[in-house]
């Protein structure tokens, strides 16, 4: 790519300075990327009126055409492209076609086209930046596939330090290579890390930044340690999922939470009561906005010390504490019930409780609650009917599945909470799979729920997921329902 005609070269890895005169400069560097490309293909139609429809993903090909449009935008434009990134890919040189490249791990792309995702050159030589650190040059493409490759200068260098938001999906071989240093959220799932690139990653994870999760990385125990312990303090967000660290690392990690720390998810992890201990003396009452301890070992002495912490939370929005639930102790979960704070605005239960009585009386005191998901009840009879007189107005998702439905009288109950005078106008979702429920047994509910969400709330279709039932999907009669229950607000998903 050439761009002679204007103050910045594509071929650099740098950013490079904008001139003296500002006021003619565009700034595009603080807009969403697909404004960006609206702007782009608006400068090249030299139109007035701004293109109608959002461009596609070819439309990142303008970026190869901007520095002759316009010169000035180049450099801010291909540093706000990369500040989400997701896809990547290892490339090296075609043998038969000077300047392109062929993708090497294209066992793991999941799609054909390349546009926009981020390219390593495992032939070219590092480079290394302000702080001596040497880092590979990545590029973004601009045209390319998995079956033909990038042709020549349809990849151009962009800037590293740019990257603000990175998501790696099993492309392990990043982490031989230092983070992006001005990153702001990363995100690794089904990544192998070993030591060697565990140290690595601890040992360069950014001060900027603020959202951590990990999800199914495969990382020995000690390496987990050892990257519990560089979490930045300024990280706000922090989620480790299906990722098994122990009661070791739990407790390291609760010496070393951050300050700042607003949402926690620690999931399937393999804590038991030590490591859980641990982390709940250590959760900050007063800040915490999210909490999710859901699938560990907890046991009567974790609910206890849950619940008095929860006792003292004044800003807690989210809680999820699902698959908690004990043979030896089925009503392990009474006691956070009880102290459930006011502030909830989503509860996740499903596979915790023995019988939904209990937590009827919890609702009641949550006036803002708008998702309730109490699937997977492990009783003989759920007993979820004798939670609708006791959920509010601002209920839009209802997750009752994975039970058997057949066992509660659903239609009466809901009868019974409309002539309370319960509403739920905004309810979006209703979760009844697997449930048992036959075809008499679907339409009986939806009459009944028609009493309570109506008035509906504008534009409001409320979707009903039934997949798993007794129900006879591919009939005629089922699809008849269907376009009937379409035409009265209910989105039914078989």
């Amino acid at each position: 790519m050439t761009t002679s005609a204007g103050p910045c070269d594509a071929n650099r890895n740098a950013t490079c300075d904008p001139p003296a005169s500002s006021t003619s400069i565009s700034r595009l560097d603080t807009l969403p990327s697909e404004l960006v490309l609206v702007i782009c293909a608006h400068l090249l139609n030299r139109t007035h009126d701004p293109p109608q429809q959002r461009p596609s993903l070819d439309a990142s090909q303008d970026l190869a055409q901007l520095a002759r449009a316009a010169p000035n935008c180049y450099v801010p434009a291909v540093a706000m492209a990369v500040r989400h990134v997701n896809r990547f890919c290892l490339v090296k040189p075609n043998p038969d076609v000077p300047g392109a490249w062929i993708v090497t791990n294209d066992r793991l792309m999941r799609a054909n086209n390349l546009v926009g995702c981020i390219a390593l050159d495992v032939h070219a030589p590092l480079a290394t930046d302000k702080h001596s650190i040497p880092r590979p040059v990545l590029f973004l493409v601009l045209r390319g596939s998995l079956k033909d490759g990038i042709p020549p200068r349809m990849a151009v260098p962009c800037p590293v330090a740019s990257i603000r938001h990175m998501k790696v999906a099993f492309s392990s071989w990043l982490f031989d290579h230092p983070l992006p240093p001005q990153l702001l959220a990363l995100g690794l799932e089904g990544s192998q890390l070993d030591t060697a690139r565990a140290k690595l990653l601890a040992t360069h994870l950014p001060t900027t930044l603020r959202r951590l999760w990990l999800d199914a990385v495969q990382i020995g125990p000690g390496d987990i340690g050892t990257l519990v312990r560089h979490i930045p303090p300024g990280v706000r967000h922090l989620s480790i999922a299906n990722v098994y660290f122990g009661d070791d690392t739990a407790e390291d990690l609760a010496r070393v939470l951050p300050p700042a720390l607003t949402h926690l998810r620690l999931t399937s992890t393999g804590m038991t009561y030590r490591g859980l201990m641990a982390v709940i003396a250590a959760l900050p009452a007063e800040q915490l906005v999210s909490l999710d301890l859901g699938n560990n070992l907890h046991g009567p002495e974790t609910m206890a010390a849950l619940a008095e912490w929860l006792a003292r939370t004044t800003r807690l929005e989210h809680l999820a504490l699902e698959d908690t639930y004990v043979n030896d102790a089925p009503r392990i979960l009474d006691l956070v019930l009880a102290v459930l704070p006011d502030t909830l605005r989503s509860l996740a239960l499903a596979g915790s409780l023995h019988l939904a009585l209990p937590l009827a009386k919890a609702t009641g005191r949550i006036p803002g609650l708008e998702v309730l998901d109490v699937s997977h009840i492990q009783g003989p009879s759920p007993f979820v009917d004798a939670l609708f007189p006791t959920l509010p107005t601002t209920l839009q998702v209802l997750r009752i599945g994975h039970a058997d439905l057949s066992r509660c009288n659903l239609p009466a109950a809901l009868v019974d909470a409309r002539e309370r005078g319960v509403r739920w106008p905004t309810l979006r979702e209703v979760d009844v799979r697997y449930a048992h429920l036959t075809m008499d047994h679907v339409e009986a509910i939806l009459t009944a729920l028609r009493g309570v969400v109506e008035p509906r709330g504008q534009g409001c279709q409320t979707r009903v997921m039934v997949v798993g039932n007794a129900l006879s999907v591919r009939s005629r009669t089922f699809v008849a329902a269907q376009k009937r229950w379409a035409e009265d607000g209910w989105d039914v998903v078989p």
